[in-house]
């Protein structure tokens, strides 16, 4: 799928989630579980990627529990995944999410959840996820308010809001041609 496609698709499905369900963000830190957020990211995702799987929490590669290359970790289920089950060629796009409160957290936060999206995003690893997405989320329905690490190739390569990405993000995907000839 061309990167223009995929960045379209997934920014639609954050666009109905705040457009939709705003209110879940309204509730606070002490409101719902990420997992329902991330389960209605997930529904809204499936309609843009309808010939593919939109799993939450899903824990499986192949016939085998997905277990994190770089952490040793013995398993691990991504928040979201756009993929197609029992295969390892269609995997498009991987998200891990934690709410305001825990961010920070060591255990549970950005910290624990950065080497499982450079193990699904690397293109040597057994997952090669072309894109991933740490978010944090605030109690916010404001999508600008929250905070978006975009992962490529095993590494975090862009930062932005959850609104008004896709021209940046795009440009770090597919860098455009110098301009000026060549004399």
């Amino acid at each position: 799928m061309a990167p223009a496609d995929l960045v379209n698709r997934i920014s639609t499905g954050f666009a109905e989630l705040f457009t939709r369900d705003g209110e879940l963000f309204d509730l606070g830190m002490d409101g719902v579980n990420e997992q329902t957020i991330t389960f209605r990211l997930g529904f809204y995702l499936q309609g843009q990627f309808p010939d593919l799987h939109v799993d939450c929490e899903y824990n499986r590669y192949l016939d085998k529990t997905k277990g994190c290359e770089m952490s040793g970790v013995a398993w691990m289920k991504p928040d979201v995944i756009v993929h197609r089950r029992r295969s390892a060629e269609a995997n498009l796009f991987c998200l891990e999410a934690k709410k305001d409160y825990l961010w920070e957290d060591e255990k549970s936060g950005y910290a624990s959840m950065r080497p499982k999206l450079l193990a699904l995003t690397r293109d040597d690893g057994n997952y090669r996820y072309p894109f991933g997405l740490a978010w944090h989320i605030i109690p916010s329905r404001d999508p600008s308010h929250h905070h978006a690490i975009w992962f490529r190739s095993g590494a975090p390569f862009y930062e932005s809001s959850l609104v008004g990405f896709e021209a940046g993000l795009l440009e770090k995907l597919v860098p455009t041609a110098p301009k000026g000839g060549t004399g």
